[in-house]
């Protein structure tokens, strides 16, 4: 049922983590339409 909650709560968390490590991975993932991964 948190199928559809889980991927926008881990881009929202991501994105924070990305914008400090790095935005070119946040981006690529962005427009493949995947969720950035969480390092």
């Amino acid at each position: 049922p948190t199928s559809s909650v889980a991927p926008r709560f881990a881009v929202k968390m991501s994105l924070i983590v990305e914008q400090r490590q790095s935005k070119s991975s946040s981006l690529l993932c962005q427009a493949q339409g995947y969720p950035t991964p969480v390092f």
